[in-house]
């Protein structure tokens, strides 16, 4: 249970980051 969170925690951590990098350009 704890470990799809931190999944989840992890995907939308590295979506926001490639949105803030795609913003960059």
């Amino acid at each position: 249970m704890i470990r799809i969170y931190i999944w989840l925690l992890l995907l939308i951590t590295i979506a926001f980051i490639k949105y803030e990098w795609f913003k960059q350009f």
